[in-house]
């Protein structure tokens, strides 16, 4: 019989999330560094972007929990994101 692979136990899928955080930790630095709402296209693409932004953050951080306790995975990656976005929480949240 054929196994089902699931995405969590693809090989890259660490490296993925790793990726999506800096992405997304990135796009929070930006907005929180310049005025949004000074220019008229910048504002446009941060009111599109925002809210699959912050699920982004809440949904990588699960993903990245979920493959920390996972027996058989690297665990670089998804500590490194978790590390990361927990960071830029604490900035936005405490620092800012």
């Amino acid at each position: 019989m054929t196994e089902k692979r699931n995405f969590l136990d693809k090989a890259n899928t660490g490296k993925l999330m790793f990726t999506l955080s800096v992405i997304v930790s990135i796009f929070w630095i930006l907005v929180s560094s310049i005025n949004v709402y000074g220019n008229d296209l910048v504002e446009m693409v941060f009111e599109i972007l925002w809210l699959p932004m912050l699920a982004g953050v809440l949904i990588i951080l699960v993903v990245s929990i979920i493959l920390v306790f996972k027996k058989n995975t690297r665990k670089l990656f998804p500590i490194l994101s978790i590390i990361i976005l927990t960071a830029i929480l604490l900035y936005l949240t405490q620092f800012r």
